[in-house]
Protein backbone atom coordinates (compact mmCIF):
# COMPACT_ATOMS: atom_id res chain seq x y z
CA UNK A 1 0.00 0.00 0.00
CA UNK A 2 1.80 3.83 -0.58
CA UNK A 3 1.48 5.70 1.96
CA UNK A 4 -0.17 8.33 0.43
CA UNK A 5 -3.43 6.23 -0.23
CA UNK A 6 -5.66 6.85 2.45
CA UNK A 7 -6.52 3.47 4.66
CA UNK A 8 -10.62 3.00 4.89
CA UNK A 9 -12.75 0.53 7.49
CA UNK A 10 -16.44 -0.58 6.84
CA UNK A 11 -18.44 -0.91 10.01
CA UNK A 12 -21.27 -2.82 9.93
CA UNK A 13 -23.32 -4.95 13.31
CA UNK A 14 -22.73 -8.30 11.15
CA UNK A 15 -22.34 -9.24 7.58
CA UNK A 16 -24.37 -7.23 6.02
CA UNK A 17 -21.68 -4.95 4.63
CA UNK A 18 -19.58 -7.71 3.15
CA UNK A 19 -21.38 -6.42 0.11
CA UNK A 20 -20.22 -2.70 0.29
CA UNK A 21 -16.59 -4.03 1.12
CA UNK A 22 -16.43 -6.37 -1.96
CA UNK A 23 -17.40 -3.61 -3.97
CA UNK A 24 -15.04 -1.48 -2.29
CA UNK A 25 -12.42 -3.76 -2.82
CA UNK A 26 -12.26 -4.08 -6.67
CA UNK A 27 -13.24 -0.37 -6.85
CA UNK A 28 -10.09 0.20 -4.81
CA UNK A 29 -7.81 -2.38 -5.10
CA UNK A 30 -4.34 -0.57 -4.25
CA UNK A 31 -5.90 0.31 -0.93
CA UNK A 32 -6.12 -1.60 2.55
CA UNK A 33 -9.73 -2.41 3.40
CA UNK A 34 -11.14 -3.08 6.81
CA UNK A 35 -13.98 -4.59 7.72
CA UNK A 36 -15.34 -4.57 11.18
CA UNK A 37 -18.16 -6.17 12.55
CA UNK A 38 -19.90 -6.07 16.03
CA UNK A 39 -21.72 -10.05 15.77
CA UNK A 40 -21.62 -10.22 19.20
CA UNK A 41 -24.66 -7.89 19.62
CA UNK A 42 -26.28 -7.80 16.18
CA UNK A 43 -29.30 -7.40 15.45
CA UNK A 44 -28.57 -3.74 15.82
CA UNK A 45 -32.42 -2.86 15.17
CA UNK A 46 -34.07 -4.33 18.32
CA UNK A 47 -31.55 -2.46 20.60
CA UNK A 48 -32.26 1.22 22.49
CA UNK A 49 -30.36 4.28 20.73
CA UNK A 50 -28.15 4.76 23.60
CA UNK A 51 -26.89 0.58 23.51
CA UNK A 52 -26.50 1.11 19.64
CA UNK A 53 -24.60 3.96 19.98
CA UNK A 54 -22.51 2.28 22.72
CA UNK A 55 -22.12 -0.90 20.59
CA UNK A 56 -21.15 1.08 17.41
CA UNK A 57 -18.71 3.74 19.64
CA UNK A 58 -17.14 0.87 21.24
CA UNK A 59 -16.49 -1.45 18.30
CA UNK A 60 -14.31 2.06 16.70
CA UNK A 61 -12.03 1.65 19.46
CA UNK A 62 -10.39 -1.26 17.79
CA UNK A 63 -9.76 0.81 15.15
CA UNK A 64 -7.69 3.11 17.04
CA UNK A 65 -4.05 0.96 16.02
CA UNK A 66 -4.98 1.74 12.39
CA UNK A 67 -4.12 4.71 10.08
CA UNK A 68 -8.00 4.53 9.49
CA UNK A 69 -7.97 8.20 7.51
CA UNK A 70 -12.10 7.16 6.75
CA UNK A 71 -14.90 5.53 7.90
CA UNK A 72 -17.94 3.65 5.93
CA UNK A 73 -21.00 3.14 7.93
CA UNK A 74 -22.63 0.35 5.99
CA UNK A 75 -24.88 0.24 8.83
CA UNK A 76 -28.68 2.04 8.33
CA UNK A 77 -29.42 1.24 12.33
CA UNK A 78 -26.42 3.39 12.89
CA UNK A 79 -26.48 5.86 10.15
CA UNK A 80 -30.18 7.04 11.60
CA UNK A 81 -28.45 8.12 14.60
CA UNK A 82 -25.88 10.59 13.11
CA UNK A 83 -23.14 9.45 15.77
CA UNK A 84 -20.02 11.38 16.04
CA UNK A 85 -17.07 9.72 15.00
CA UNK A 86 -13.32 10.34 15.09
CA UNK A 87 -13.08 9.92 11.71
CA UNK A 88 -14.18 11.33 8.38
CA UNK A 89 -17.34 8.91 7.68
CA UNK A 90 -19.44 8.03 4.50
CA UNK A 91 -23.00 5.98 4.95
CA UNK A 92 -24.72 4.03 3.29
CA UNK A 93 -28.30 6.02 4.52
CA UNK A 94 -26.53 9.09 2.45
CA UNK A 95 -25.75 7.00 -0.36
CA UNK A 96 -29.40 5.34 -0.44
CA UNK A 97 -30.95 8.94 -0.22
CA UNK A 98 -28.98 10.18 -3.28
CA UNK A 99 -29.91 6.75 -4.87
CA UNK A 100 -33.76 7.84 -4.01
CA UNK A 101 -33.91 11.31 -6.12
CA UNK A 102 -32.47 9.41 -8.97
CA UNK A 103 -35.70 7.51 -8.61
CA UNK A 104 -39.37 7.99 -10.09
CA UNK A 105 -41.18 5.83 -7.43
CA UNK A 106 -45.18 6.35 -6.68
CA UNK A 107 -45.74 3.38 -4.26
CA UNK A 108 -41.89 3.09 -2.45
CA UNK A 109 -42.08 0.12 0.30
CA UNK A 110 -38.72 1.15 2.91
CA UNK A 111 -37.63 -2.68 4.30
CA UNK A 112 -35.47 -1.74 7.88
CA UNK A 113 -34.95 -2.92 10.91
CA UNK A 114 -37.69 -1.72 13.69
CA UNK A 115 -34.55 1.17 14.99
CA UNK A 116 -33.98 2.40 11.31
CA UNK A 117 -38.61 2.44 10.25
CA UNK A 118 -38.97 4.43 13.49
CA UNK A 119 -36.22 7.39 12.81
CA UNK A 120 -38.46 8.64 10.12
CA UNK A 121 -34.91 9.54 8.20
CA UNK A 122 -35.72 7.90 5.06
CA UNK A 123 -37.57 10.44 2.88
CA UNK A 124 -38.14 10.80 -0.90
CA UNK A 125 -37.23 14.21 -2.06
CA UNK A 126 -40.66 13.52 -4.46
CA UNK A 127 -44.05 14.32 -3.12
CA UNK A 128 -45.90 12.26 -5.92
CA UNK A 129 -44.06 9.43 -3.91
CA UNK A 130 -45.84 7.48 -1.34
CA UNK A 131 -43.77 5.64 1.33
CA UNK A 132 -44.57 2.68 2.99
CA UNK A 133 -42.15 1.83 5.72
CA UNK A 134 -42.27 -1.78 7.13
CA UNK A 135 -39.90 -3.28 9.71
CA UNK A 136 -38.54 -6.51 9.41
CA UNK A 137 -37.12 -7.55 12.31
CA UNK A 138 -36.65 -11.43 11.40
CA UNK A 139 -34.76 -11.03 8.45
CA UNK A 140 -31.42 -10.23 10.17
CA UNK A 141 -31.08 -13.26 12.39
CA UNK A 142 -31.99 -15.18 9.56
CA UNK A 143 -29.35 -14.00 7.25
CA UNK A 144 -26.81 -14.30 10.33
CA UNK A 145 -27.63 -17.76 10.53
CA UNK A 146 -28.01 -18.07 7.06
CA UNK A 147 -31.09 -20.41 7.43
CA UNK A 148 -31.99 -20.32 3.80
CA UNK A 149 -35.31 -22.01 3.82
CA UNK A 150 -37.12 -19.83 6.35
CA UNK A 151 -35.66 -16.65 4.44
CA UNK A 152 -37.59 -17.49 1.59
CA UNK A 153 -40.92 -17.99 2.73
CA UNK A 154 -40.31 -14.02 4.25
CA UNK A 155 -39.27 -13.23 0.81
CA UNK A 156 -42.30 -14.95 -0.75
CA UNK A 157 -44.32 -13.25 1.60
CA UNK A 158 -43.28 -10.08 1.60
CA UNK A 159 -43.70 -11.04 -2.05
CA UNK A 160 -47.18 -11.27 -1.99
CA UNK A 161 -48.07 -8.11 0.41
CA UNK A 162 -45.98 -5.99 -1.60
CA UNK A 163 -48.89 -7.45 -4.72
CA UNK A 164 -51.62 -6.68 -2.43
CA UNK A 165 -50.14 -3.22 -1.55
CA UNK A 166 -49.31 -2.31 -5.52
CA UNK A 167 -46.03 -1.54 -4.89
CA UNK A 168 -43.70 -0.44 -7.58
CA UNK A 169 -40.05 -0.18 -5.71
CA UNK A 170 -38.82 -1.52 -2.37
CA UNK A 171 -35.72 0.21 -0.93
CA UNK A 172 -33.82 -2.55 1.08
CA UNK A 173 -32.67 0.20 4.17
CA UNK A 174 -30.69 -3.01 5.56
CA UNK A 175 -27.34 -4.25 3.83
CA UNK A 176 -28.33 -7.32 5.09
CA UNK A 177 -31.49 -7.71 3.13
CA UNK A 178 -28.43 -7.18 0.04
CA UNK A 179 -27.80 -10.99 0.74
CA UNK A 180 -31.75 -12.10 -0.33
CA UNK A 181 -31.80 -10.28 -3.90
CA UNK A 182 -31.38 -13.65 -5.54
CA UNK A 183 -34.75 -14.92 -3.66
CA UNK A 184 -36.17 -11.47 -4.05
CA UNK A 185 -35.50 -11.64 -7.73
CA UNK A 186 -36.96 -14.91 -8.18
CA UNK A 187 -40.06 -14.48 -5.73
CA UNK A 188 -40.87 -10.68 -6.38
CA UNK A 189 -42.72 -9.19 -9.27
CA UNK A 190 -40.30 -8.35 -11.98
CA UNK A 191 -42.32 -4.84 -12.11
CA UNK A 192 -41.01 -3.88 -8.89
CA UNK A 193 -37.43 -1.99 -8.69
CA UNK A 194 -35.56 -3.32 -5.91
CA UNK A 195 -33.08 -0.56 -4.65
CA UNK A 196 -29.62 -1.47 -2.92
CA UNK A 197 -27.92 1.07 -2.34
CA UNK A 198 -24.63 -1.17 -1.52
CA UNK A 199 -23.15 -0.23 -4.87
CA UNK A 200 -23.51 3.54 -4.67
CA UNK A 201 -22.04 3.85 -1.59
CA UNK A 202 -19.11 2.14 -2.93
CA UNK A 203 -18.96 4.40 -5.57
CA UNK A 204 -19.45 8.05 -3.50
CA UNK A 205 -16.52 6.33 -1.42
CA UNK A 206 -14.28 5.75 -4.31
CA UNK A 207 -14.98 9.44 -5.30
CA UNK A 208 -14.30 11.00 -2.22
CA UNK A 209 -11.02 8.91 -2.10
CA UNK A 210 -9.97 9.86 -5.51
CA UNK A 211 -10.23 13.10 -4.66
CA UNK A 212 -7.88 12.83 -1.90
CA UNK A 213 -5.47 11.28 -4.14
CA UNK A 214 -5.67 13.90 -6.44
CA UNK A 215 -5.20 16.92 -3.68
CA UNK A 216 -2.45 15.01 -2.20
Amino acid sequence: MTSSLPSIAVFDSGIGGHNVYHKLSQLLPKHNILYLSDSDHVPYGDLSSEQIKTCFLNSLQRLKSYPIQLLVVACYTVSTLSISTPYPTITVLDAALNLLQMKSSKRLAIMGTQSTIKSGKITTPSPSTELFPIACPELVPLIEHNDHHLAEQRVKYYGELFKSMEIDSVLLACTHYSHLLPLMQRHWSSQIDIIDASETCALQVGEYVNSLVLKS
